[in-house]
């Protein structure tokens, strides 16, 4: 194995509880490899999830949960979007969820950095979330 590829002292699930402590959020360990865990601040309600494996960390902020997107949305609005934090990204989920997110290298990850993305996280979708609600078109879970 290359030095490239060698990981010294990953960053694990308990790792990542800790980190949580430490930021002063309440955090559950769903498995092995994920947190949920999120923020309310006044109307949002948002859920997050952190996912870890050999080679990645993602941190996943669903923006209407129970929600999925409906075909007229302005998904070019969203995308634009993109562009204005470049290290969070908006995408569509598996269930066609609205999704925030920011990836990292598990050899990358410290608690600077943790602290840093959980923020820039917040932040984006506090900046944009009425730009965000105005280009999106939902179906509640309910079929409503």
């Amino acid at each position: 194995m290359n030095q490239e590829t060698q990981i010294s002292n990953p960053i694990g699930i308990t790792d990542l509880e800790q980190y949580f402590t430490r930021y002063g959020w309440f955090a559950d360990r769903i498995d092995n490899t994920s947190i949920q865990t999120g923020f309310s601040e006044a109307n949002l309600l948002l859920p997050l999830v952190v996912q870890i494996d050999e080679d990645y960390i993602y941190f996943r902020m669903g923006l209407f949960p129970g929600a999925t997107l409906d075909q007229d949305t302005n998904y070019s609005r969203l995308m634009q979007l993109n562009d204005s934090a470049p290290i969070v990204k908006l995408s569509v989920g598996q269930s066609n969820e609205l999704v925030a997110s920011i990836e990292y290298l598990v050899a990358q990850m410290n608690y600077d950095l943790f602290e840093t993305t959980v923020g820039m996280l917040t932040d984006f979708v506090r900046s944009f979330y009425e730009e965000i609600v105005a280009a999106v078109r939902l179906i509640e879970a309910s079929g409503a």
